[in-house]
């Protein structure tokens, strides 16, 4: 449970800060959260998706109606 969220954009990976998108909202290994880019989450997290750990970013379909 509380493994995604549904992001109308993907905000960019407060590690790599070169632009790349971010895939997950994630506990950083150093303590702080931040957005994280697949590589960035591998090498950066503790690799668990969850309540207190992280979640993965799901960008929403632009033609779907809620």
């Amino acid at each position: 449970m509380g493994k995604q969220v549904v992001v109308t954009r993907l905000p960019d990976c407060d590690i790599c800060a070169d632009g790349t998108k971010a895939e997950y909202d994630a506990k950083t290994r150093g303590g702080p959260w931040g957005n994280l880019c697949t590589p960035c989450w591998v090498k950066h997290s503790y690799r668990v998706l969850g309540t207190g750990m992280g979640q993965r970013l799901v960008l929403a379909d632009a033609g779907s109606k809620s």
